[in-house]
């Protein structure tokens, strides 16, 4: 009976280590799912920003697709040398970089720069995730873990669109509320 308490207890806690690594990468996992749905939220506002067409714009979407599609598989060598978590943590940093540096470019080619490093941070999501899971979680779980990390990324990703929509919506309309309101003329609010 001890021993049946034991190993229990075992299974409880490789379950608990496994449900956090399951977190942890999902969690990476989405943010490369984000990235992907934020970015057409986006294009009427680098469209206007930049002063470019959305034939450019979707050049830019073309060229981060491609990057990301043709460094996929390498990545997954370096992940194999390397090492998963470095490479996933790398990834990370630079998907966040690469989305600090959009928020800051004024011109088409740092745009394209910019697709460049975000395909650059998303191709790294696949290799090092299933890397990850595959090591962590018991070969008894790991179809379900691999369909809950894609599942919950792709699911849980579109919810911040509206948000994301109503902000554009928002940054549009505000300069013009805030001239009505406050020109010279206009009746006090």
């Amino acid at each position: 009976m001890a021993t049946d308490t034991s190993a229990r207890a075992r299974t409880a806690w490789l379950a608990a280590g496994e449900l956090q690594t399951l977190v942890v990468v999902s969690g990476a996992h989405l943010i490369s799912h984000l990235h992907i749905m934020v970015l057409p939220v986006l294009l009427p506002l680098l469209k206007e920003h930049m002063n470019v067409g959305f034939f450019e714009l979707g050049l830019a979407l073309t060229t981060y697709n491609i990057v990301s599609g043709l460094t996929q598989a390498p990545m997954g060598f370096v992940v194999d040398r390397i090492g998963a978590r470095p490479i996933l943590v790398t990834g990370l940093l630079l998907g966040g970089l690469a989305f600090l540096l959009l928020s800051v470019t004024v011109s088409y080619g740092w745009l394209i720069v910019t697709a460049v490093l975000v395909g650059l941070a998303n191709c790294v999501y696949h290799p090092a995730d299933y890397s990850i899971l595959t090591d962590n979680i018991s070969e008894d779980r790991i179809g379900r873990a691999f369909s809950v990390t894609r599942s919950r990324a792709s699911s849980a990703a579109p919810s911040p669109l509206p948000c994301c929509s109503e902000l554009q919506r928002w940054a549009v309309s505000a300069p013009r509320w805030y001239l009505r309101a406050f020109s010279p003329g206009s009746p006090p609010p």
